[in-house]
């Protein structure tokens, strides 16, 4: 699993999308914002806003949160058009940082 520690930033419900070939809507999701440190080989750190789903048993716990540093395990995955995305685990535990 990998890990993730940063400030929670922002946390918002995507707008829903509807297929213009279907018709059919996906109703948008719950996502949370975290801002995050990326180390680079140069040594230099990047500031850096993950995006991630944000699974609805952790929304009321994860509002707390916001503009405080936590650390939690997330899951990465590829739709089937090859994007990648970024979801909290479902088994993951939240950790306040500061």
């Amino acid at each position: 699993m990998i890990t993730l520690q940063g400030q929670v930033l922002n946390i918002f419900k995507s707008d829903d999308y509807k297929n213009a070939r279907t018709g059919e809507v996906t109703v948008g999701r719950s996502r949370v914002q975290i801002l995050g440190e990326n180390h680079l080989e140069n040594g230099d750190v990047q500031m850096q806003i993950f995006e991630l789903s944000l699974p609805e048993k952790f929304q009321s716990e994860m509002n707390e949160y916001v503009g405080h540093v936590v650390k939690f395990g997330i899951g990465v995955g590829a739709t089937q058009n090859g994007k990648t995305y970024l979801t909290i685990s479902q088994k993951a535990r939240i950790e306040f940082i500061k």
